[in-house]
């Protein structure tokens, strides 16, 4: 069996996949988990995730690099105002004070910070990495956005794959491809990341430019990942792979019909902007949403490779797909409310989460995902949890493909593993 681990973006929302893989395989080691799969596909926050395995830090250690906020404060630096004033595409800044456009953190000391946190692989280049983690078959892929030919870019430690068409700029140092893979733009840092290969055992003399991989559509990278295995293993057969996709959180807002509904206040705590169209706000909703395409559509793709009947039979498509959902209820059906799942005292942190940026820095922010992933994956009552982002519903012929709950998803893996 093929078994291939899936970790999409999200920033500072990446703690929710360190919280699953220690709960799903306790405290171990990073390489220790890593000699578990085959192919490890990342993009992002799961790109930082992943350099911490890579880097052989415990899963506990993994956690507490997300929950420390002088740590992300390394990876997530503000820009001095001398910096924005000096920059050399300092109308971004003008357009930061007279908007809420515009970058916060600097790109060079996000790589400065990446390679103190994760000194073991600073200098090892990701073709290094497999027989460094103890497994020469492991298959690493992480995405990026290529700045000048506006193309997705993958940085795979099996330079020798059958959809790797370039013929130079194959290798890269590790936490430059991870680096590459986490530097959002527009609103979040301040240029592109820039990075030199090597070819032929000697490094470039000029640099590549790269952004976020979410840039690229691949925020969830599973399809791509299971493209990567089907391509290399021509006589594949859709049983042999094993697939556990895992999220950052998605939210489900519900759309808006009628300021007059009785429903209109509570709605309007759910979203970021009712009935006004303009043009500061379409540009920061547009430059954000690039970084989050629909996970929902990569996973459906993916799934129906493996098994086309689309009829859920967990014996020939082993596809585990793990990420907690945030909407709001209708227990009754007339109205609006905070999930079941959050008590009373922990509403303000549900409406919180549900308007939480990607670059969640500050330690009450923080806290809110670590409470959110208490409620998912650990909840008080097993009855009453964050539901789980299933992969497809069909509400008329009651056919649901996917796991409901995080504990129907571990219980699935754990039978296949």
């Amino acid at each position: 069996m093929h078994k291939i681990l899936s970790l999409d973006g999200g920033g500072s929302w990446a703690l929710i996949q360190a919280r699953v893989l220690q709960d799903l395989y306790g405290d171990i080691h990073g390489h220790e988990l890593l000699q578990k799969f085959d192919m490890v596909i990342a993009n992002s926050g799961g790109a930082l995730v992943l350099a911490a395995l890579c880097d052989n830090k415990k899963l506990s250690e993994t956690v507490a690099l997300f929950m420390d906020e002088q740590i992300r404060k390394t990876v997530f630096t503000r820009l001095s105002f001398w910096e924005k004033i000096s920059h050399r595409r300092n109308w971004l800044t003008f357009l930061r004070w007279i908007s809420r456009i515009g970058p916060k953190y600097s790109t060079d000391r996000k790589l400065e910070g990446l390679r103190n946190l994760m000194p073991a692989i600073a200098e090892k280049y990701i073709t290094e990495l497999p027989a460094y983690v103890g497994n020469k078959n492991l298959h690493i892929i992480i995405v990026a956005f290529d700045y000048y030919t506006e193309r997705v870019k993958f940085f795979r430690s099996q330079i020798n794959s059958r959809t790797e068409f370039a013929t130079i700029d194959k290798e890269i140092k590790m936490l430059d491809a991870v680096h590459s893979s986490s530097t959002a733009p527009v609103n979040y840092f301040d240029r592109p990341a820039a990075i030199r290969f090597k070819n032929n055992g000697k490094e470039n003399n000029y640099n590549s430019f790269f952004w976020d991989g979410g840039v690229s559509g691949f925020n969830n990278p599973v399809l791509a990942g299971l493209i990567e295995y089907i391509t290399n293993n021509p006589l594949y057969k859709p049983d042999d792979a094993a697939i556990l996709s895992i999220g950052t959180g998605t939210k489900e807002r519900p759309a808006i019909i009628n300021p007059a509904d009785k429903d209109f206040n509570i709605i309007a705590s759910f979203i970021t902007s009712i009935g006004r169209f303009k043009a500061f706000d379409d540009i920061q909703k547009m430059a954000t949403s690039i970084l989050s395409d629909p996970p929902d559509s990569a996973s459906f793709i993916a799934y129906s490779i493996l098994n086309p009947a689309l009829d859920n039979n967990k014996a020939y498509s082993k596809f585990v797909r793990i990420n907690p959902v945030l909407r709001p209820e209708k227990p009754n059906g007339d109205h609006y409310e905070v999930p079941a799942a959050f008590e009373p005292d922990d509403s303000i942190a549900f409406f919180k989460l549900m308007q939480m940026d990607i670059d969640a820095v500050v330690q009450d922010e923080v806290d809110h995902i670590s409470l959110l992933c208490d409620k998912f994956i650990n909840p008080l009552n097993p009855a009453i949890t964050v539901p789980n982002q299933i992969i497809r519903m069909e509400a008329a012929a009651k056919r649901l493909i996917g796991y409901p709950t995080y504990a129907a998803a571990k219980k699935a893996w754990e039978e296949w593993m």
